[in-house]
């Protein structure tokens, strides 16, 4: 492997554990999203998927001390977004989307394995495939919380809008 390649890998290595380390699903356990009784699934979902992380930062580290490097933690890598108060339901797609990230990231570091220690590959399969096992696990429940987060903001527009034509329909009978 060049010394551009190595640089790489090092360099892919450090930034998914930055992401590890500050993970999407510690986040969203720190976050205050505004939440309702039916988004509870969903929650204990993302919990549940949160107790994994912790692991993967300790994985990612001994990979690259494997490697004779030292790990180094970048800065947090949504500093630029403003997430709290927003529905569990859309934090959950954010967390989505970065884990779906996280699996890119890991293809591109296996990419560009070669003559590295079997344990190295064998590492960031292994977090590749928990990373493609949440994303699916999270799925399905995102789907119908958006679809549920949606009817009842159709079921709110209707009900405020019916509320405007009575007060203009009694305003016009008054008129008359």
């Amino acid at each position: 492997m060049s010394t551009r390649q190595r640089t790489e890998l090092i360099s892919r290595l450090n930034a998914l554990l930055t992401r590890s380390v500050y993970s999407p699903l510690a986040y969203f356990s720190e976050a205050e999203p505004y939440a309702v009784e039916a988004d509870r699934p969903l929650v204990e979902l993302l919990e549940s998927l949160q107790a994994e992380d912790d692991r993967y930062a300790l994985l990612l580290a001994g990979v690259l001390e494997s490697l004779d490097e030292v790990p180094e933690v970048g800065a947090f890598p949504l500093w630029y977004r403003d997430l709290n108060y927003l529905s569990v339901p859309y934090l959950a797609k954010v967390v989505r989307e970065q884990l779906e990230s996280d699996v890119a990231r890991a293809d591109a570091i296996l990419g560009l394995l070669t003559d590295e220690p079997p344990a190295v590959r064998a590492a960031i399969e292994s977090l590749r495939a928990d990373r493609v096992d949440q994303v699916r696990a999270l799925e399905q429940p995102i789907a119908e919380a958006l679809a549920r987060e949606a009817e009842t903001y159709r079921a709110e527009a209707a009900e405020a809008k019916a509320t405007r034509d009575a007060i203009k329909a009694e305003a016009k009978a008054k008129a008359d």
